[in-house]
């Protein structure tokens, strides 16, 4: 299988020559396998400062020292639970981990993604919140949690049958309907609106040539033009039946396991759905990756119709999530791969070899990890129970069940359309088409327009749809780091830009990443979470922030409003 230099546009980044190619050392300079060498050092010797002595700076919200006592501005100031003025980062890791790395992303991207970032953050949410629309400040403004009508946390068990885990609707009826805090009910709009915008931007902006590159593959056409395919041409391709083979057999093992383990609650044909649906979403999500290095997964959608066909169903919702998410993302990682074996020349058959394997090795690593943490480590992914300054909170595993709860074990069916009162949520749909057929014959009616030709509506509305759990302080440390490098320092010091960029990017990522594993076997593990002082706190000291406004709501630990 050849594949073009068109279907990742992604260039191959400096990191990786840096120990494939040699690179002679200038008096006065370092070379790049050098300055790699310092950077991971010394990123790995700063790591203990945020996960040991100082986990606190991973969330540093000036507004809420200085107004310790005031609901609003602790609102407006936190980084986590908050608006985030005046939030911001320092420890790298978790602006990765949260966001991704901003060395590799391109300018115009990061300017998308903070304009929507701050015209969501600052005024669309804040006309929400505060003018109390869907009962706003009955909850909190910045939340993924689930709501009853007395502004406490859902209690889930309150409404499952204890037998199979499914939704007793007897129970449901007597307890109370879900709400959503302010910035969950819009981070679903958005999520809908990148879907739409997402599945326009592909077929009007890479439609005709993404049709040309399945015609070419399918007819076995190679471009006589591309010198990567000439020089690749020394290699034997992957055979489709390779493809096919390995299709076919996850397909039949997946399939059995929807008959024979009923627990999963997820019946084959659901199955099949998540096969073909993530299909489509891997052309989609491509793409975007290709051409701004942002991953894009609609899968919220699928899951969104998925709920409405298997209601009340919590553990088929995650079967489902499970087949049609991974399997979008593996798709991409082996496109990465492959485009990176088309650039250093290395035989695909060993890439496609090197990646079977690492998946079926990593499928029992995690197995293993996972099974290994949820009996050793104690309150696991409980932060109200777990010791001062420990890491186990599991923030996206909070996410992913509060998710769960909506879609699979509410249903979409009572919390949107045709029960529920967040109906209107499904108009952002429509909005993300509009939108981006209009930037698009904008782009075609003045093709010399540079702003217009690099508005990308998808991008724009990226940053909602990830928050939560990704904080303000995020998105503003990622976007100061971006520009920094990829604007000024790309304009300014170029040569220094196109020798370390990409390198320094690497550094940190596995400085930190051999920090925090030396740092887990020696400490984390014993029960070691750092020094005990007010710095030890993984939250931005906002108390506060999480609380309602509305006249009358008792929550423990907030002042109630009269």
């Amino acid at each position: 299988m050849y594949i073009s230099s068109s279907v990742l546009h992604v260039a191959i980044p400096p990191s990786c020559r840096t120990l494939h190619e040699a690179n002679v050392r200038i008096k006065g300079k370092v070379t790049r396998f050098q300055f790699f060498i310092i950077a991971s050092v010394t990123c790995f010797a700063y790591y203990i400062i945020p996960n040991y002595f100082f986990p606190s700076i991973t969330s540093l919200s000036i507004v809420c020292w200085i107004w310790k006592n005031s609901v609003t501005a602790q609102q407006i100031g936190s980084g986590r639970q908050g608006l985030g003025l005046g939030s911001f980062v320092l420890d790298y890791s978790s602006i990765y981990t949260y966001v991704g790395s901003p060395f590799t992303i391109p300018t115009f991207a990061i300017i998308n993604t903070m304009v929507g970032f701050v015209l969501y953050l600052y005024i669309v949410i804040p006309i929400a919140y505060w003018t109390n629309s869907q009962n706003a400040k009955r909850f909190p403004l910045f939340s993924s949690r689930l709501f009853d009508a007395d502004g406490r946390e859902y209690n889930v068990s309150r409404v499952l049958d204890e037998n199979d885990f499914t939704l007793d609707p007897q129970k449901f009826k007597s307890y109370s309907e879900v709400y959503l805090s302010t910035i969950f009910a819009y981070k679903y709009a958005f999520t809908y609106a990148v879907t739409a915008a997402a599945l326009t931007h592909t077929v009007l902006y890479h439609g005709r040539s993404v049709w040309n590159q399945f015609k070419e593959t399918y007819n076995n056409q190679q471009q006589e033009g591309d010198i990567h395919n000439r020089l690749m041409r020394n290699y034997k391709t992957v055979p489709q039946w390779w493809f096919y083979a390995i299709l076919l057999l996850s397909s039949v093992l997946a399939i059995l396991m929807c008959i024979f383990v009923p627990q999963l609650q997820l019946p084959p044909w659901g199955f099949v759905v998540a096969l073909i649906t993530s299909v489509l979403v891997t052309l989609t999500s491509a793409t975007f990756y290709a051409t701004t290095s942002q991953m894009i997964n609609p899968a919220d959608f699928q899951d969104l119709a998925m709920g409405y066909l298997l209601p009340g169903r919590p553990l088929a919702l995650k079967t489902f999530s499970a087949y049609n998410g991974m399997s979008v993302i593996q798709a991409i990682s082996l496109l990465s791969d492959f485009k990176l074996g088309h650039y250093m020349k290395i035989p695909p058959r060993s890439i496609f070899t090197v990646q079977v394997i690492g998946q079926i090795v990593s499928s029992f690593v995690h197995v293993g990890v996972t099974w290994w943490l949820l009996s050793t480590i104690k309150n696991l992914c409980e932060p109200d129970k777990l010791p001062k300054g420990s890491p186990w909170t599991c923030p996206y595993e909070r996410i992913a069940f509060d998710i769960t709860v909506q879609s699979g074990v509410i249903g979409p069916a009572q919390l949107f359309v045709p029960h529920g009162r967040y109906g209107w949520t499904y108009v952002f749909f429509i909005l993300g088409i509009i939108a981006t057929v209009v930037v698009w014959k904008l782009s075609r009616a003045f093709p010399h327009n540079k702003w217009i030709k690099n508005i990308s509506v998808p991008i724009l509305l990226l940053a909602p749809m990830a928050m939560p759990p990704t904080g303000p302080m995020h998105y503003w440390t990622w976007g100061a780091i971006g520009l920094f490098f990829n604007f000024y320092v790309f304009k300014r010091h170029k040569e220094w830009w196109a020798n370390y960029n990409y390198l320094l990017s690497a550094a940190l990522n596995v400085g930190p990443a051999f920090s925090a594993l030396v740092q887990s076997a020696a400490l984390q593990l014993n029960d070691i979470y750092g020094v005990n002082w007010w710095g030890l706190e993984l939250g931005d000291h906002c108390p506060l922030a999480s609380c309602p406004t509305a006249k009358g709501v008792v929550v423990k630990g907030c002042p109630v409003f009269h």
